[in-house]
């Protein structure tokens, strides 16, 4: 059987397209992979200028190089059909394309594709010459097995594997003269980020779309300040073009609701392109925000708190920026650092204090013994110390975080910890390379680090290109009131860097807690209640469960502040009050228990990685799976199977075979996976597939 190979980049929302492109292909050939990178969106009105002035703001998906050479004349995709819905920042995006194969042969294809870092895949529908296919959940190992025996038994079959953090290789092997219709969904939490909520869905069909469509519901009880929408391409230059949408693009149905629509005509998509578009639909909104505790939503047994004040001053904080001057960070990097230090720079504000660290093979620092006050003097001093870096030897990783906590604790000790309570001590280290000088193993720096910050700080990483240890720097992080992000080497890197800083730049509150009262709510569902900080433009998210019977839940909430002190807010949530602006037809069903096991999922696989028992390990991982399979999504534990099962007397079509006949016993067990008999009426077969067809398909999708 000849065969074709191709590899392709996309992002999550054409992972459909792609799917149908490849079902349908005659031949292909390379498409590039270009990555890109979250950024800086314009902060809301009390940014002042200098943040503002960060142009060509960063991306928070990778951008993609569609230039390709697939043969027109022989797939043509009929519709693109994107549905998104978000209730109270949960949205559940849907994404259906149809096309048709005119080719005489089946192919097999590799591509390679990046998803969004917050979503989970949860369903997939295939409909193959007029019968619907629908996905299971597996266990990775299981998954790969399911996916074996079909390629042994011949037919169309798919695989994807993870190849790193976000990048994705699925192997497809298709039938020819076939038509196709395959729907995506999958389900992810809207962050507030810089004051706002953005929604950024891909559409790169790579041609023109007779019949392309987005639909985007939103729902918030709060109520909308704003909604804003556009399409953003990006130029070969790399130039942002944006296009904002015409006003009777967007409903305003209520002050809680809105409608937001997007439907190109071909000519139209090929004003973008000879491909079309190749871009995202982004919309952009915010809710009312005001100085209490904030929004509860309860559905069916389950809660989540939004928690987002406003109307506070910023906590005074104590940065200290350590960077790797090592030879490995020579050109570019350094470069890069450069300029997003400068930047950085004129974010701190009055009140703050800060130094900077340097490490190579030894370690220096900029001011010696002392925290420095910001002044306009001694921000334009730090630049020119920036400017003038240079990069040599190894890295002493370890080195540059002791000299950091030596200079708050010499802080806070001149100050008689006056201020431990009431700022925010933060060490903010940028490496792109391993430790190589001092102390080089990991875990005993994981170890040391613990020990000598003692729950005081708040230690952020930042991982800077591919080489980089990630676990090792988000554990690093975690186990230090801190986040861990990873910074990509390309022509934005400093944009990259100072968005990060930008998101942590404010801190409102310090040592946030949530407390519920035990005999309402189920105390050990609720997901993480106690955070380090609270910054400006963020938001703050709980969820759990109600104890059996109860239909309200109250939260008092505490928090250290900068002008008043010790905070202490409450906010009440009932069913009544939640059913009467959540529950309608466009909403995002059982969206609080989804929104909870969604959020426990992602908290359990952060504290796996942080953690250091090995038994807690795979007690949370364990857990992790059970959920991951009871609520269907792809998460990196499991995996994604859709199953096309045998003709009504269980016969096989084996003459596309790769590995010869067909083993009966392996396709029993096959069949045994999904719950069938193994006996010829499979009659039993679960939902995987609502109808029998004539040969065997299987697809799996793991991340």
């Amino acid at each position: 059987m000849k065969s074709v190979v191709v590899v392709v980049s996309l992002s999550l929302l054409q992972i459909v397209a792609v799917i149908m492109l490849l079902i349908v292909v005659g031949q292909a050939s390379v498409l590039s992979k270009h990555m890109v990178i979250a950024g800086v969106q314009q902060k809301h009105l009390l940014r002042n200028d200098a943040r503002i002035s960060l142009k060509n703001q960063v991306r928070q998906a990778r951008s993609i190089d569609t230039n390709t050479n697939l043969p027109l004349d022989s797939i043509k995709i009929s519709s693109l059909h994107i549905i998104s819905s978000t209730t109270a920042r949960f949205t559940d995006t849907s994404v259906t394309s149809q096309l048709v194969n005119t080719g005489d042969e089946s192919k097999e294809a590799e591509l390679i594709m990046e998803l969004p870092e917050e979503a989970f895949i949860t369903e997939l529908y295939i409909e193959v010459n007029g019968t619907i296919y629908r996905s299971k959940v597996e266990e990775k190992e299981e998954a790969q097995e399911i996916y074996n025996t079909a390629k042994a038994c011949g037919r169309t079959t798919s695989l994807v594997q993870q190849r790193s953090e976000r990048s994705f290789a699925v192997s497809i092997n298709v039938e020819a003269q076939s038509e196709v219709k395959c729907t995506l969904i999958y389900q992810q939490l809207l962050l507030r980020k810089k004051g706002f909520y953005e929604n950024r869905i891909s559409i790169r069909p790579n041609q023109t779309v007779a019949d392309l469509r987005v639909d985007a519901y939103i729902i918030e009880p709060e109520g909308l300040t704003q909604v804003k929408a556009w399409l953003e391409t990006t130029e070969k230059d790399g130039e942002i073009i944006t296009t904002d949408l015409a006003n009777n693009n967007i409903d305003l149905a209520s002050s809680q609701r809105a409608h937001v629509r997007f439907q190109p005509t071909e000519n139209e998509q090929a004003t973008q392109s000879q491909q079309g578009i190749i871009g995202d639909f982004v919309i952009k909104y915010d809710v009312v925000h005001e100085f209490n505790g904030g929004n509860i939503q309860v559905v069916n047994g389950y809660f989540v708190h939004h928690f987002s004040p406003e109307g506070i001053a910023p906590v005074a904080k104590q940065v200290v920026f350590v960077i790797d001057v090592s030879g490995s960070m020579i050109g570019t990097k350094l470069d890069q650092t450069r300029v997003a230090m400068l930047t950085i720079l004129d974010q701190l504000q009055e009140g703050d204090t800060f130094n900077i660290v340097l490490f190579h093979t030894t370690v220096s620092v900029w001011k010696k013994g002392t925290m420095v006050t910001v002044s306009t003097d001694m921000i334009t001093t730090a630049k020119s110390f920036i400017r003038g870096l240079e990069a040599k030897d190894s890295t002493n990783f370890y080195g540059g975080i002791e000299s950091a906590v030596t200079l708050l604790n010499q802080f806070h000790s001149s100050n008689n910890n006056q201020y431990v309570d009431t700022t925010l001590s933060m060490i903010i280290i940028l490496s792109d390379g391993q430790p190589s000088a001092g102390v080089t193993a990991t875990d005993e720096i994981v170890k040391l680090t613990k020990e000598i910050i003692n729950n005081q700080y708040s230690l952020f990483t930042l991982g800077f290109g591919n080489d980089v240890d990630g676990a090792f720097l988000e554990k690093l992080a975690g186990q230090n009131r801190g986040i861990y992000r990873k910074i990509y080497v390309d022509s934005d890197s400093s944009l990259q860097l100072a968005s990060f800083f930008d998101d942590i730049s404010t801190p409102l509150l310090i040592n946030v807690e949530f407390h519920f009262p035990s005999d309402i709510v189920n105390i050990e569902s609720i997901t993480q209640m106690s955070f380090p900080s609270y910054f400006e433009g963020t938001e703050l998210v709980v969820a759990g469960q109600l104890a059996e019977g109860q239909n309200e839940v109250s939260v008092n909430v505490i928090g250290g502040s900068g002008d008043r002190g010790v905070i202490d807010v409450t906010a009440i949530g009932s069913v009544v009050l939640s059913e009467n602006i959540v529950l309608n037809t466009e909403a995002v069903e059982d969206f609080t228990q989804r929104l909870w096991a969604y959020l426990t999922i992602k908290e359990l696989l952060r504290k796996q990685i942080i953690v250091d028992d090995k038994d807690e390990k795979e007690r949370l991982e364990a857990r992790a799976l059970e959920l991951s399979l009871k609520y269907h999504f792809v998460t990196p534990l499991t995996s994604l199977v859709v199953v096309k099962p045998p003709d009504i007397n269980g016969n096989v079509d084996n003459s596309n075979s790769t590995q010869g006949e067909c083993d009966p016993e392996d396709y029993d067990v096959f069949l045994r996976s999904y719950g069938g008999s193994g006996d010829s009426t499979r009659s039993s077969m679960p939902m995987v597939l609502l109808f029998t067809g004539c040969s065997l398909l299987g697809m799996v999708l793991q991340w």
